[in-house]
């Protein structure tokens, strides 16, 4: 396969807002998960994790799919979680079944009956019933959305999910094959998303404390200059080294946090 460097982000992202609502909402998260400022204002970014509505997860697919409709080759791999969400999408998919070499549907629930280039696999343990990814590999792009649902509603358009898109190949085929491993019982989770998953809440972790730091010793500068009365450098210093020993702490728990993120 070819590699996506030169893949436009921007031109993908444009395929994604046709599909979405003024309405749509696609959340930046901190280290803990919680939802911040809505990044369809400030800008999605590749390989980074966001809480997505329904809305928005599946208009990012839809962006997927017509790169595949484009191509007209490849597979494409999609869970659906239940094979009742896949209905609104049978007339689309029944399409890029006939246009690309393959297309692959996955979720639980009653499976319905195949096409020569449309297969339809039961999630039988309900292994991937949190997750909806939408997996293209073509000759020269390919592409991987996937969500884990974040909140507990049970219709599909309440439904949240917290996930990323990306375009590198390695890392789709890396996704492609955990999720074979785990429909087929070969292992317990998606080992990638899991893995990657634990890597953004540790980097932002480390942001969020160098930002604090940061914002801490601006403070004390500002002091320094205009207060310096009651405020000398002798407190200058004690601050700063307050914060850099703040820093030395991350630092030596930095292995420990990347060895349990990436499963070690």
């Amino acid at each position: 396969m070819v590699s996506n460097k030169s893949f436009p982000v921007q031109e993908f992202l444009t395929g994604v807002r046709q599909y979405l609502s003024a309405y749509a909402l696609v959340r930046e998260t901190d280290a803990h998960g919680r939802p911040g400022r809505n990044a369809l204002t400030t800008g999605l970014g590749e390989n980074a994790f966001y809480l997505f509505d329904a809305e928005a997860v599946c208009a990012v697919g839809h962006a997927i799919e017509d790169m595949a409709l484009e191509e007209a080759d490849g597979t494409l791999l999609a869970a659906f979680q239940q094979f009742k969400n896949f209905e609104p999408h049978r007339e689309r998919y029944l399409h890029l079944a006939a246009t690309i070499e393959r297309a692959e549907i996955l979720a639980t629930g009653t499976a319905p009956r195949g096409t020569r280039h449309l297969k339809f696999t039961k999630d039988a343990k309900s292994s991937l019933q949190d997750f909806r990814i939408v997996l293209y590999q073509g000759r020269h792009r390919q592409a991987l959305m996937i969500g884990r649902q974040a909140n507990q509603a049970a219709a599909f358009d309440d439904r949240q999910f917290t996930g990323f898109f990306t375009f590198n190949p390695r890392l789709i085929a890396s996704v492609r094959q955990d999720v074979m491993d785990v429909v087929a019982g070969r292992a317990p989770l998606l080992r990638e998303f899991t893995r990657l998953h634990a890597l953004d809440q540790a980097a932002k972790q480390i942001k969020s404390e160098f930002a604090r730091e940061k914002d801490a010793v601006d403070h004390a500068v500002a002091r320094l200059l205009t207060d310096s009365r009651r405020y000398r450098a002798k407190n200058f210093a004690s601050d700063l080294e307050k914060g850099l020993s703040r820093l030395h702490q991350w630092k030596t728990r930095l292995p420990e946090l990347l060895a349990r993120a990436e499963g070690r």
